[in-house]
């Protein structure tokens, strides 16, 4: 995969998206989601909240389309966000098995930022 690519697929990941938020419990929204932890916690409203940054996903984008930015990259930044990338599908950052089933996705997050504003 090319540096360019690398960051265009990251900054499509990167984009802000509504979560669940409500205590420990922290996933992507859905409505069934909404209901399951409705009934499991006997609530009747679930915190959500969002994920991501619009204007971290746009800045990731020109860099990937501008190769004076491309040139200025600092390596080891570089490098950090290529560990933190599983590939282009958001399901491989979900980890239905934890409650915070975003660790991944707030990682790539956090790597994206620090390329993009380093």
């Amino acid at each position: 995969m090319k540096i360019n690519e690398l960051i265009k697929a990251v900054s499509t990941l990167v984009g802000s998206r509504e979560i669940i938020d409500h205590g420990s419990i922290r996933r992507l929204y859905s409505a069934q989601a909404v209901r399951d932890i409705e009934i499991a916690e006997g609530c009747d409203e679930v915190g959500t909240g969002e994920i991501g940054d619009d204007e971290l996903a746009g800045v990731l984008e020109q860099m990937a389309e501008n190769g004076d930015m491309m040139a200025d990259l600092d390596l080891g930044v570089l490098v950090r966000l290529e560990k933190e990338y599983i590939g282009d599908d958001l399901e491989n950052y979900i980890s239905d098995s934890m409650k915070n089933e975003l660790c991944a996705l707030n990682r790539l997050i956090y790597a994206a930022r620090e390329l993009a504003y380093s």
